[in-house]
């Protein structure tokens, strides 16, 4: 089957679901692995090219919708504060909204140093309230209270950032602004530790079908064989104390018995029973949840492998051994589909990688073709 049907029928789920939020003139331009365990997260543009992020497990209700643009209408409706990152995240007690600002200014000051970890709210059954970090004079505090107005807002915090500047916070008032030790988020609206992406940890086989090319496919056929490895999930690359993107590493090893080619363009004049390589190689993927689970992700791995290669071919004046035995790098791309089952403790995987391996003698080319499970713990 054409590889690019595979993919394509593979996204039809998630096109699927950017097909609903049009009816509300925006349209799903990327997806991702979200920052809360078991979500994903969608990047949406309205009609105006304004960007908004959305982050759900399962689809949320058209009322939540609804309710969710309204609120990007909100906030990028302010004069004072502008944005460069909206996200949205659905919980049963509502909707939350962490806002990453680039300019906050009133009443000639610019208070965006203040705000380093942006804006959060939590829009509740009876109304908006916003809940944030505020840090004066090296102290990191939390304000909240109700949202009235963009106006209103800027007052609350100017107002506080003078009270504490001029030491008029009195000491009973302290445990109302304390801030708590762990992180601000979304969550902390509902008085709970950021929700991050668990750490994981997964082993898991698969078996191996190696395709040569080049000079390689005319010494080997094929070859087959097994790997074993481990894997650590959702390990956050950050950049200014944000997490960008989640990758998982993978440590594997295994054995590839190659298989001698027959046909007349071979060099091979002799048996190939001992040849083989025994790969040791470090992989990282950058998972994109699909549906339900089912992910695609775009592999790249380093190896270090070694070769056991014996054969007899024949030279301009005569037959002679070819003897290979050394450690040699490797480099490989590929892609990766997974899926989840038995309450996404078993895990199934299929991947395809092209692989070149750098020998002293010659560099060998291959394509590997993986099937296998693995378990999570």
């Amino acid at each position: 089957m054409n590889k690019s049907l595979v993919i394509t029928a593979l996204l039809i789920p998630s096109l699927l679901l950017g097909a609903e939020w049009e009816e509300h003139d925006v349209k799903v331009i990327q997806t991702g692995p979200s920052v809360t365990e078991g979500a994903t997260r969608y990047v949406l543009r309205d009609t105006e090219g304004k960007t908004f992020e959305v982050n759900y497990s399962s689809y949320p209700k058209s009322a939540g919708r609804r309710r969710t643009i309204a609120l990007k209408d909100v906030f990028y409706g302010w004069r004072h504060i502008s944005l460069t990152r909206m996200e949205f995240f659905f919980a049963p007690d509502g909707i939350y909204a962490n806002l990453q600002t680039r300019r906050i200014a009133w009443q000639g000051e610019n208070l965006r140093p203040y705000l380093p970890a942006g804006l959060a709210f939590h829009d509740a059954p009876d109304g908006l309230y916003y809940r944030f970090r505020i840090v004066v004079e090296d102290t990191s505090y939390k304000l909240e209270g109700k949202y009235e107005d963009e106006e209103t807002l800027l007052n609350e915090i100017i107002s506080f950032i003078k009270t504490v500047e001029e030491g008029n916070l009195a000491e009973a008032d302290l445990e109302k602004y304390r801030i708590d030790e762990y992180k601000y988020s979304f969550d902390e609206g509902r008085g709970k530790k950021e929700k991050k992406a668990k750490l994981k940890i997964s082993v898991f086989a698969s078996g191996i079908y190696l395709k040569p090319v080049g000079d390689f496919a005319r010494v080997f056929s094929d070859g087959y064989g097994g790997m074993l490895g481990v894997t650590l999930h959702n390990i956050g690359i950050s950049l200014n104390e944000r997490t960008l993107f989640l990758l998982d590493f993978s440590l594997t090893a295994g054995y590839w018995r190659l298989n001698k080619e027959e046909s007349p363009d071979s060099e091979v004049t002799g048996d190939v029973d001992s040849s083989y390589i025994i790969p040791i190689i470090l992989s990282a993927r950058y998972p994109i949840t699909l549906w339900r689970g089912l992910f695609i992700a775009p592999l790249v791995s380093v190896g270090y492998n070694y070769h056991h290669l014996f054969y007899c071919k024949t030279t301009a004046s005569r037959e002679e051994d070819y003897t290979v035995t050394e450690w040699a790098p490797s480099l490989s791309a590929g892609l990766q589909i997974g899926y989840p089952i038995l309450e996404d403790k078993i895990i199934l995987l299929l991947s395809s990688e092209f692989i070149p391996m750098f020998e002293r003698e010659r560099n060998n080319f291959a394509f590997l073709f993986h099937a296998g499970a693995g378990y999570i713990f």
